[in-house]
This record gives structure tokens, C-alpha cells and sequence, in this order.
């Protein structure tokens, strides 16, 4: 539950930075992610039962426990279920308007976190991509 705090706190600092991005998006980022796509959604779906089914286990007080996910996996799960995800939860209407995508990258030793954001500089929609690396302590 820390780690999907952390990177939901990573995700909001992110956005709240949407001006200083870049306009090409970094070569992690998949566009073919951002479509409608039952295969996506069933993968999601799958990702977000998979963590039920572990965060429900019966197990001693105390016993670490892990999930592990797939590039793909996480991402279908971000752009497909995310949006649903936050608007559950109190006080979060869900993605701003401006979110255009949310992905991940698993790289070596790091994640890296893209934020894809439409900006109207001078009336013309463009789209800027900020990424974050995070690395484990």
C-alpha cells in the first residue's frame, strides 16, 4: 500500500509540474497503450484482482509478501483502470481533464514514471511529457 502511495504521490507532483515538460515523449513511452482496448482492460482488471486476492491472504503478522508485474501489465492497468481507481476514492474526481496518459517504465535498478499532459500555449493544444526516475533505497 506505500509503494501505490508513493507513486500515486509521484504521479500528483508530476502533473502539478505539466508547464516544464518536454514536447517529445521519452523512448519508454508506448503510445499504442492510449486506445480503447479490451485486451487492455482484461489485463487491467486481471493486475487489480491479482493485488485483491494478495492484500485479502490470511498470513502471520509481520510476513513481507510481494506481487510482481510486467511493463505491460502496469500500464494497462494505469491507463485503463487508474482513472476509475481514483475517482473511488473520497475527495479525487479522477484524472485532471489535462492527463492525456500515464505510463511506467521498468528499467535497471529504477522506474520510470511519464505523465503525458495537453497545454494550450497561445490557443494551440500540445502535448508535453514529464518523467520522473524513481529508485528504491
Amino acid at each position: 500500500m506505500a509503494a501505490l502511495l508513493t507513486v500515486f504521490a509521484s504521479i500528483t507532483g508530476l502533473i502539478a509540474l505539466g508547464y516544464w515538460g518536454t514536447q517529445q515523449p521519452p523512448g519508454t513511452w508506448h503510445p499504442t497503450l492510449i486506445v480503447t482496448d479490451t485486451s487492455i482492460d482484461t489485463v487491467a482488471r486481471a493486475v487489480e484482482d491479482g493485488l485483491v486476492t494478495l492484500l485479502t491472504q490470511a498470513r502471520p503478522a509481520g510476513e513481507r509478501w510481494s506481487m510482481e508485474l510486467d511493463e505491460f501489465s502496469a500500464n494497462a492497468w494505469l491507463q485503463a483502470r487508474l482513472p476509475t481507481w481514483l475517482a473511488s476514492q473520497q475527495g479525487i474526481s479522477g484524472l485532471p481533464p489535462r492527463v492525456k496518459g500515464v505510463q511506467v517504465a521498468f528499467l535497471s535498478g529504477r522506474v520510470r514514471i511519464t505523465v503525458a499532459v495537453v497545454t494550450s500555449p497561445a490557443g494551440e493544444a500540445q502535448t508535453r511529457y514529464l518523467s520522473a526516475d524513481l529508485e528504491p533505497v
